[in-house]
């Protein structure tokens, strides 16, 4: 437990006490919200770090204590704790997995992949405990069976002919124009996810030349990457931070920020967040989700004639299975026979007639 010990010596110090001896503290991530309470979640603080200690990433440690905090908060409604019975966890953990959140905008059920993803995070937290003998039951999370998920369902892909168009539709006459074009072209470009590209500052751009070389201090998994831009990409981005901050970038600081705000408020001027990303993507390309300028990449790649381990390099892919599969659902299915079947039908392109 050295490692729980460590963190909550980093607390912030106002520790609040309540009548049954608990201490309520604040997270010791500080962008995380949720609240400890001690002795009952020294397990999940020790869980918590081993998950995330490893990517540093806020947005994971984020994701697991509201997961876990939003389970432990149904469990005692129900008159239970996490070291309760697993078979009556298990019920609880079940119809809790299934249910939004009371401030969801969105109603029903969550979808199969939400579900099983709640599952795995709190079945994690058990595995864990097992391990460290501090809860001597079955896993709960065992009990239960979970949907079959095809890996990358919600995925799309724009093509070339896509892409091109909506490249080209951004006005780059103005700051946020030219940060947007930039953005979408290395997102375009590289198939770095949103957390890469989001976190990018001075200190990671090297300028060669006509080109750019990109150091990612943090990708997936905790580690980093390095990659070259192309001449017109690196333009993009040149143009875009020249007009920023002038034509002597070699005197910027090394954590000035690449993407800052231009909204007329108090972020004005500040570094934006991943979620402003996608904000810029959806306005471009109609996805929410940055995830579509990777999967666009992948397809592209393909299309382009790369390799299935080409591909699997560049999207930092440890399994070359995982990249197969990936490009198996970017991929729209085409049959070579379809426009004779047409013929055979009697289904006849009027256009063509009248060419004809």
């Amino acid at each position: 437990m050295d490692n729980t010990r460590a963190i909550i010596q980093a607390s912030p110090s106002l520790v609040s006490q309540i009548q049954d001896g608990t201490s309520v503290r604040p997270c010791a991530h500080p962008l995380c919200k949720q609240l400890v309470f001690l002795p009952e979640d020294q397990v999940i603080v020790a869980w918590l770090d081993t998950k995330t200690r490893r990517s540093a990433s806020a947005k994971t440690h984020i994701a697991y204590h509201d997961t876990v905090t939003s389970f432990k908060q149904t469990l005692q409604q129900f008159g239970l704790t996490w070291q309760s019975d697993p078979e009556r966890i298990s019920l609880v953990a079940q119809g809790w997995a299934a249910q939004r959140e009371a401030n969801s905008r969105r109603e029903g059920e969550v979808s199969p992949a939400t579900y099983s993803q709640r599952l795995a995070c709190i079945s994690s937290l058990y595995q864990y405990a097992r391990k460290q003998r501090l809860f001597r039951g079955e896993n709960p999370i065992s009990f239960i069976e979970r949907p079959t998920v095809q890996p990358y369902a919600n995925a799309h892909a724009l093509d070339a002919e896509e892409v091109t168009r909506i490249l080209h539709s951004i006005d780059r006459s103005s700051d946020e124009g030219r940060r947007d074009a930039a953005i979408l072209e290395i997102g375009f470009t590289t198939g770095h996810r949103v957390s890469a590209i989001a976190s990018l500052h001075w200190r990671n751009v090297t300028v060669k030349g006509r080109k750019i070389h990109l150091h990612f201090d943090r990708v997936k998994g905790g580690e980093v990457a390095d990659i070259e831009l192309e001449v017109s990409t690196s333009k993009s981005l040149l143009e875009y931070l020249h007009k920023l901050y002038g034509q002597e970038l070699g005197t910027l600081a090394k954590d000035t920020p690449l993407w800052i705000s231009f909204s007329n408020n108090a972020s004005r001027g500040r570094q934006i967040s991943e979620k402003a990303l996608e904000n810029i993507c959806k306005k471009w390309t109609g996805f929410g989700a940055f995830h579509v300028t990777r999967h666009s990449f992948a397809r592209n790649m393909e299309e382009a004639g790369a390799t299935t381990s080409e591909i699997q390099e560049a999207l930092l892919h440890k399994n070359i299975a995982t990249t197969g599969r990936y490009l198996k659902r970017v991929k729209v299915p085409q049959n070579k026979y379809a426009r004779k079947l047409e013929l055979m039908f009697g289904l006849e392109d009027s256009d063509s007639e009248k060419e004809g």
